[in-house]
């Protein structure tokens, strides 16, 4: 399944009311805000990291073709966004198990770790192999370490 906003917003639309798919609601207004931020042609890979997870927050980061990374969460009914740009990061990917993993650390020492296994459930782990895949070529931009 391919995640596009187009699915996100349909997805937040269609459970929003639904209190057993908590992550719905914030969902619709991380999409609102990206939309009136970002232009949506420019993004070329979307992780809705927790998103089919009810007991940890949804985060969504988007990867563009100037290879930036945003990150958008909602906490207490704000939006926040924050912007990193590839030029300062390392990255390594593994895999194990039949699940990959791709870890981003940035110059100032953030960190952000994406695992298919444990961001989504077990339906959608194939559909995050495939996006952490992407995402590694989206910012692939020298020599890459594949750790199995």
């Amino acid at each position: 399944m391919e995640i596009t906003i187009d699915r996100l917003e349909k997805y937040a639309k269609a459970n929003f009311y639904i209190t057993d798919i908590p992550q719905a609601k914030p969902l619709y207004f991380m999409l609102k805000e990206v939309n009136e931020l970002f232009d949506p042609n420019s993004i070329k890979v979307i992780y809705p990291k927790n998103l089919f997870l009810n007991d940890k927050q949804v985060e969504l980061f988007l990867f563009t073709d100037k290879k930036q990374i945003i990150k958008v969460t909602y906490e207490k009914g704000e939006v926040h966004t924050d912007l990193y740009f590839s030029k300062n990061l390392s990255m390594y990917i593994n895999i194990s198990d039949y699940c990959r993993s791709l870890n981003i650390r940035f110059i100032d020492g953030d960190e952000i770790e994406f695992n298919s296994k444990n961001d989504t459930d077990h339906a959608n782990t194939g559909s995050f192999n495939d996006l952490i895949v992407a995402i590694w070529k989206v910012l692939l931009s020298g020599d890459k370490t594949v750790r199995d």
